[in-house]
């Protein structure tokens, strides 16, 4: 069902986190990578590794993802090098820890470029790329990430809350669209939980900072109260779901959110 020989897959925000566990399972379920980030350091020890697992140099590409001229770039730069795409993941992404009172305009509008601009800046430049890809192979996945805080409000995430929900309704927007144009380009959402490292424990540092919790361990019971799984998330058991995604095993996949989240908005 992962099996993604032949496909060739652009992912943002893999230089580290949920994106770098990212790439490398795709590497290892056979996909020909286009790996963007704005860290080049962190770029060129994911090579590395991606080489390491598929005997193949992935293109890196270092991408401003709010930038609409470091976008068209990255487009021109992957039409060189594989002529066409046909998986997307818009996983690069940022997250405000803040009370709504002290949440300033600017920090609001950051938040909002990074995380909805991106995606659509995204697709957009990828489109005709992702268009090719589907002539060549029959299909092509756009895959954004979201997150639970796109269906539920997280203490002190309003900013971050409204990118995501944003994100996902512009994604059933692109669902419904390109399809009716005659596009064999299909575009879901994958919504991971509250996770055990990256910007969730950032986040729970910062909720200590401000006298939210008085510990690590207020913050982990608090934020688990009443998960069926009673822990976090980690960032390797996000990547299948997916490369399902990206696989033609989920041809008629369109519009659907897959929630990793232990049960957790099943419960609240």
């Amino acid at each position: 069902m992962s099996d993604l020989s032949g496909k060739k897959i652009l992912i943002t925000g893999a230089g580290n986190g949920l994106g770098h566990e990212m790439a490398l399972h795709l590497a290892r379920c056979g996909a020909e990578l286009a790996v963007a980030d704005i860290d080049e350091k962190a770029l060129a020890d994911l090579s590395n590794k991606v080489e390491s697992i598929s005997g193949h140099t992935p293109l890196s590409i270092t991408l401003d993802v709010s930038s609409e001229e470091q976008w068209q770039a990255a487009a021109e730069q992957v039409q060189e090098q594989f002529g066409y795409l046909t998986g997307l993941v818009n996983n690069a992404g940022i997250m405000l820890h803040m009370p709504f009172q002290q949440t300033t305009l600017d920090q609001f509008r950051k938040t909002q470029q990074v995380n909805v601009e991106s995606v659509f800046l995204g697709c957009q430049n990828c489109l005709q790329l992702l268009e090719q890809g589907a002539k060549e192979t029959g299909s092509s996945s756009i895959v954004n990430i979201s997150s639970i805080f796109g269906h539920v409000a997280g203490l002190m995430h309003s900013a971050y809350a409204a990118s995501k929900g944003a994100v996902n309704m512009l994604s059933k927007s692109l669902a419904n669209e390109l399809p009716r144009q005659g596009l064999k380009i299909r575009t879901n959402t994958v919504h991971p939980g509250v996770m055990s490292a990256g910007v969730s424990l950032s986040g729970v540092q910062a909720a200590i900072d401000m006298g939210v919790f008085s510990s690590p361990e207020e913050a982990a019971q608090v934020l688990m109260m009443g998960n069926p799984y009673g822990r976090p998330g980690n960032a390797d058991e996000i990547p299948g779901a997916i490369a399902f995604l990206l696989s033609d095993a989920s041809l008629l996949m369109n519009g659907a959110e897959i929630t990793l989240d232990g049960g957790h908005t099943a419960v609240y």
